[in-house]
């Protein structure tokens, strides 16, 4: 077990791998640190406030905190604003965090909480356990190999609904929100509880293609919390530092440590603590079903329903096998709309005849920037618009004229507004909210003279209504501890949904009598709905996915509620004394930490798995990115050769540079006499000197790559005998460009159903004839199903086999024969790629089998061969088959394998054999 503990940490960093691309800051932020006992927090200077906050809840919080044990070590944390990403990781490899302010609008996502307190909570809770858990061997794995090995074994050992059920735990204990006390965290729970469904252990553990399954968030924590409540506050500290040290046992190492010190094993675990959420079976019966899941195995959800004029039905389809798609439902016939691009919302607004929503906008260059804007489609005549340019926009709603759009702004300062647009996306109102304030869902009442928006400060929720001729501020409700969320007006009344009451169910305040009232007592939670003469239209989650139901309102039974507090009888400053006072915390100082000057860090010295397992590397780089350095070693399996080199790639300016030096030993060619069967070896010095640009583009649900690249190297090869004693030292010129085009995918989509990509790289000698061409290209076009693929592939590389240098063969060598160098080869490949089925099997702790995927394909190539004195072509053709599985390794580890069977239907020259073959290859290794 230790020998397999090393393998996996030798091949892979799994969680350990951070998340944040290189280069991808941009330029001019003017990066600060404040360095207190537990971290260093790197930060844009612009957001100081926040920074020094997020400081000060940490400090708090954890510098006491024993819960996990004692040992404590700095570590580096990122405080990002350029992002409408809402999001957070820690890495092991390299050991930082990661935190993208800008909050989400979402309010599901969190609850009300404060977005940087519950990112401060959560991740450094992460950070806890991750330094706890360099002990014994994984502190030997550590100085070993570095901090991917840590980093692995710490995943293997630790189980993932242990890690995030323990951060959610955290967020919860340590502030009045959280998702611990979210009623739709819970919802997949009840709604397949309603639909007499109960997954194993195993199945929520791996998780399924085709079916709902809670995540490790979802059902870890009331894992978490069960022990905690019944064996002590003490008890995950001696069940987590067992488990770590391997205590207990060296395989199954967790398993062993609960059942130690619980008597429970996790499956046990899992039984006993979830079996609390259910719901009441009868009120699936009590409305009626418009629009459902009819197919096994995949899950699709049917949200966020309207009904038009002419009694049509408009709603998003957002599913497994479907990317998310606007459609019509008019009597038995399904009309797709269009699909909705890359979005941090997938969602949108509605009012006839005008559909809104956002798409994100990657800046071109800077990675960590981006933009989120309206889009408009108009149903009476079919034109599509983009209203805004690299802003910041959520939540868009038309005004019920049509004329005007409202939504809210985020800020990079980590403000917010609420915008009010006309149709040609020109601000005509702007509401600035007090800091530490996110708005959200804001509505026009009757007279579009007036906006009410959901306001979020701190933990509490409450409606406020604006009035847009002098922007005075009018609370509708009192702020509560609970989510308030997708306000509807009708007329003097607001309908909203809301979890007070335990469960997400629709209330409603009528501004006439000044009256609440619940309206739904669903016992699964309703969040998204609209009405329209008197029809309830409503989302309810299911097993199968998220169906679209209806009921009449004189159906609902509108319960009084004194829970929200009505008072319009003066304009007051909302909710005074909720934001948080910040003038009592500690005011930290702040050093300068720029693109250049931040601290390096060496995380690595292992098997580099972006390689395969063939790189053995010692890897560094700064905190921020922008510089990263290797010393490795490769083994080249086209040549057979073994090679040591040391590379620097600097990326704080707009150009990425990068510069290698290399010794490579036992390169090989074919001799010119015998290209077929003979070959000669020589060793090589290299050094290369480079640039590129990476540019990325979103546009639509498509994603585009631009880098244009180019190198000055020198090669210097030792080889002095046989017909190659001509062989010459090579100073080059290497240009080239990548280009890519790809359609998000469905998560069951075996690859993506629309991809184009090409990579064309062109090698000239400057003092000698050799030069070299190879294309490497890829098309991707949808398959009869809609999870099917076409994929094609085109290699093309050209080198006369005569030139005074050889440049490396970057094309594929077809499969099933054995390979030669050549002139000219031009390869080809087109497969059919579809799923088999989804078994959803495995053994418990060792592998899930979730799908089996497979390929048909048809291989075919041209190899030209010239010398002296003759020249031939060679054409090779095959067909054949790959049988693809996906699984979990180990719980933790995504592996996908295949088997490949060759059938050549040419003879093989250089065994002059024509012979069958099976293969195993690896596509994906964790």
């Amino acid at each position: 077990m230790r020998s397999i503990l090393i393998i996996f940490c030798c091949f892979s960093a799994l969680k350990g791998v951070s998340q944040e691309g290189f280069s991808d800051h941009p330029i001019g932020l003017q990066w600060q640190m404040i360095k207190t006992t537990q971290a260093n927090f790197i930060f844009p200077a612009s957001i100081y406030s926040t920074a020094n906050h997020v400081a000060n809840t940490i400090e708090r919080i954890y510098a006491d905190d024993s819960t996990l044990g004692t040992r404590n070590f700095k570590i580096n944390i990122i405080l990002q604003n350029q992002t409408t990403n809402s999001n957070g990781y820690v890495g092991i490899a390299p050991f930082l965090s990661e935190y993208y302010l800008s909050p989400p609008h979402n309010p599901y996502i969190l609850g009300p909480i404060d977005w940087s307190e519950a990112l401060a909570i959560h991740e450094y809770r992460h950070v806890k356990q991750a330094m706890n858990s360099r002990v014994g061997i994984n502190k030997v794995l550590y100085t070993l190999f570095g901090e991917g090995a840590w980093g692995v074994s710490e995943g293997i050992v630790t189980p993932s609904w242990f890690s995030e059920g323990d951060a959610v735990y955290a967020e919860t204990k340590y502030t009045h929100a959280g998702r611990g006390r979210l009623a739709s965290f819970e919802m997949p729970f009840r709604s397949l509880d309603i639909d007499g469904t109960h997954w194993s252990y195993m199945k929520s553990r791996n998780g399924s293609f085709k079916s709902l399954v809670p995540n490790q968030y979802v059902y870890g924590y009331p894992m978490v919390k069960y022990v905690y409540d019944h064996y002590g506050d003490q008890a995950w500290r001696t069940i987590f530092k067992d488990a770590v040290k391997y205590n207990s046992s060296l395989l199954f190492s967790f398993k062993s440590s609960l059942k130690k010190y619980t008597g429970l094993t996790p499956s046990e675990l899992y039984e006993i603590a979830t079996k609390e959420f259910t719901s009441d079976p009868s009120e699936k019966y009590k409305d009626s079903l418009l629009i459902g899941n009819s197919k096994k195995n995949t899950v699709r959800n049917y949200k966020t329903p309207y009904r038009l004029n002419h009694g049509a039905l408009l709603y998003l389809e957002s599913s497994r096998d479907k990317i998310p798609t606007l459609q019509i439902y008019d009597h038995g016939v399904t009309k797709n709309l269009f699909s909705l691009g890359i979005t941090n919302d997938v969602d949108y607004g509605f009012t006839e005849p005008l559909i809104t929503w956002t798409e994100t906008t990657i800046d071109t260059r800077w990675g960590n920037r981006d933009y989120s804007d309206i889009w408009t489609y108009n149903l009476q005549s079919n034109e599509k618009r983009r209203l805004s340019v690299r802003q910041k926009y959520f939540n868009p709603t038309p005004s019920n004229s049509g004329d005007l759009i409202a939504c809210v702004e985020y800020l990079p300062s980590l403000k917010s507004n609420v915008i009010v647009l006309n149709i040609k996306g020109e601000i005509k109102h702007t509401i600035p909210m007090v800091e530490g304030q996110w708005p959200s869902f804001p509505t026009f009442l009757e007279n579009d003279d007036e906006i009410v928006s959901v306001i979020r400060d701190h933990g509490y929720s409450d409606i406020v209504k604006y009035d847009l001729k002098n922007y005075n501020a009018l609370p509708i409700t009192t702020a509560i501890p609970a989510v308030i969320s997708n306000i509807f007006v009708q007329k003097d009344t607001i309908y909203f949904s809301s979890d007070i009451g335990g469960i997400d169910n629709i209330y409603a305040l009528d501004l006439g009598t000044q009256k609440a009232y619940q309206i739904t007592n669903s016992s699964i939670g309703i969040q998204q709905f609209s009405i329209r003469n008197g029809e309830l239209l409503y989302n309810l989650q299911t097993s199968g996915g998220i169906e679209i139901r209806t009921k009449q309102l004189t159906d609902c039974h509108f319960i009084p509620t004194d829970i929200f507090k009505i008072n319009l009888s003066s304009p007051e400053t909302r909710m005074i004394g909720l934001t948080s006072n910040l003038s009592s915390e500690t005011k930290y100082p702040s050093l300068s930490s720029g693109l250049l000057k931040n601290p390096f860090h060496i995380y690595n010295w292992s098997l580099d798995p972006e390689s395969n397992g063939n790189v053995f590397s010692i890897k560094g780089r700064n905190v921020l990115n922008t510089i990263q350095s290797s010393l490795s070693y490769e083994y080249l399996p086209s040549d057979k050769a073994n090679a040591v080199g040391m590379g620097v790639a600097i990326g704080a300016s707009y150009i990425v540079f990068t510069g290698t030096v290399s010794q490579t030993f036992g390169r090989s060619i074919s001799k010119i006499s015998n290209p077929l069967k003979d070959s000669i070896r020589w060793n090589e010095t290299g050094l290369r000197l480079g640039a590129y640009i990476p540019w990325q583009i979103y546009h639509g649900n498509l994603i585009s790559s631009i880098q244009p690249y180019f190198q000055f190297g020198i090669y210097m090869p030792d080889y002095k005998i046989g017909d190659r004693i001509n062989y010459q030292n090579t100073k080059f010129i290497r240009s080239g460009i990548q280009l890519s085009n790809q359609r998000i995918r469905a998560s069951q989509q075996v690859s993506s159903r629309w991809l184009q990509s090409v990579d064309l790289q062109w090698n000239q000698s400057i003092n000698n004839k050799a030069n070299n061409i190879s294309i490497l290209s890829e098309v991707h076009l949808p398959g009869v199903f809609r999870n099917d693929v076409v994929e094609m592939q085109a290699d093309y590389n050209r080198q006369s086999l005569q030139d005074p240098y050889r440049f490396s063969n970057r094309s594929t060598f077809i499969r099933g024969y054995h390979s030669f160098s050549s002139d000219h080869s031009l390869w080809f490949r087109a497969a059919y790629h579809f799923p088999v089925v989804y078994p959803d099997m495995g053994i418990n702790g060792l592998f899930f089998l979730k799908r089996l995927r497979s390929r048909l394909f048809f291989e075919s190539a041209q190899y030209q061969i010239s010398n002296n004195t003759r020249k031939f072509a060679i054409h090779y053709r095959t067909i054949g088959t790959e049988l693809l599985f996906d699984l979990n390794l180990l719980n933790v580890a995504p592996v996908s394998f295949g088997v490949r069977y060759n059938h050549p239907l040419d003879l093989d020259k250089v065994i002059n054999r024509q012979r069958n073959t099976f293969s195993f290859f690896i596509e994906q290794f964790f």
